[in-house]
């Protein structure tokens, strides 16, 4: 089980400045698209009797050049990901030392600008889990199990205490 860092980053704020109630109807759209998607890969693994990803499916369907131009899609979806939710966590970091009066200087907290901002938090937190794949496998599903534990906790912990809040 896998909860997004987008679950604790955007959702409060899309529904605060855009979507506000209807942020619920946004969500039964993108699990719609959810479920429509893991419906064609299960038709791929019904057609390719191998374990794979979306690379394997197109080169055994489509050939070598479409699974080359799906595998490189794949690899800039997972960098702009890791990106997004090292960013959330940088913000996370920020705030959190903040508190305690440990502030990193304007410049290394991100912005909104290319070159004149650096955010050290997000790419501290980038580098120390290219680290720790790079050690091992094991190493990083241990840290993963606790990583979802804590979310789960989090957002079990949120709706029970809104449950007792609309019991008031």
């Amino acid at each position: 089980m896998v909860i997004g860092a987008g679950i604790f980053t955007l959702t409060g704020r899309v529904a605060q400045a855009y979507a506000g109630p209807a942020v619920v109807f946004s969500f039964i759209i993108a699990a719609i698209a959810c479920g429509l998607a893991a419906l064609c890969y299960a038709e791929f693994a019904s057609t390719v009797p191998v374990a794979g990803s979306a690379y394997t499916f197109s080169y055994a369907t489509m050939g070598e050049l479409i699974a080359w131009i799906v595998g490189w899609d794949l690899l800039l979806e997972l960098i702009l990901a890791a990106g997004v939710v090292a960013q959330g966590w940088s913000a996370y970091f920020n705030i959190l030392f903040g508190e305690w009066g440990l502030k990193l200087p304007e410049k290394l907290q991100g912005g909104t600008g290319w070159f004149d901002h650096f955010d050290l938090a997000a790419f501290g937190l980038v580098a120390a889990l290219t680290c720790l794949i790079a050690v091992g496998i094991k190493e990083s599903l241990r840290v993963n199990l606790v990583l979802v534990a804590v979310k789960v906790f989090i957002v079990l912990f949120v709706i029970m205490v809104i449950f007792a809040l609309v019991q008031d």
